[in-house]
């Protein structure tokens, strides 16, 4: 079991690492600067962080601890931003600044000059959907307004937000 569980980390470190380099060093036409972490996102980190925590529990040389250890610390606290940014689209008061979203909206919009058109995947990024939420009509509309009067609520009064959110569910539609 210990073999499993070692081969899925595995495979998944690999797969991130690959996903990581691809958004480094290729400019992805569909590529996010904003997004809004859905909860396959917050999933896929939960179960790297499990299995981090298992391989700090399991390694018996020091080198592989500390390897373990810094990783379960950089996942944690990638958990804890995403988490951060989720409570903040929701309505609910957030450790993330409004300049940090605002600044994330401006690397949008200027990465959106060059590359006008959203693609779907782009479309549910930005709207924080899942792809089983296509199957519901009423789905991009509620989320469209949600996120509309939450950006109020929340004092975001970047001018391109709502082009922003308004794009994206055109490209859904």
């Amino acid at each position: 079991m210990k073999e499993l569980s070692f081969l899925m980390f595995a495979a998944a470190a690999v797969i991130l690492t690959a996903a990581l380099l691809r958004n480094l060093f290729h400019q992805n036409p569909h590529r996010n600067f904003f997004f809004i972490p859905e909860t396959t996102i917050l999933n896929i980190a939960w179960g790297m962080l499990f299995y981090a925590g298992y391989g700090l529990i399991i390694s018996a040389s020091l080198p592989y601890r500390i390897l373990f250890g810094c990783l379960c610390l950089c996942l944690s606290v990638h958990l804890a931003y995403l988490y951060q940014i989720r409570r903040f689209f929701s309505g609910k008061k957030s450790l993330i600044p409004l300049s940090h979203i605002e600044s994330k909206i401006n690397r949008q919009q200027n990465f959106d000059k060059q590359h006008p058109t959203y693609s779907a995947r782009q479309a549910l990024k930005i709207l924080g959907l899942h792809s089983s939420a296509l199957q519901e009509q009423d789905t991009v509309p509620n989320r469209r307004t949600q996120l509309l009067e939450t950006a109020q609520k929340q004092n975001l009064k970047h001018p391109y937000f709502a082009e922003m959110i308004n794009k994206a569910c055109k490209t859904l539609l």
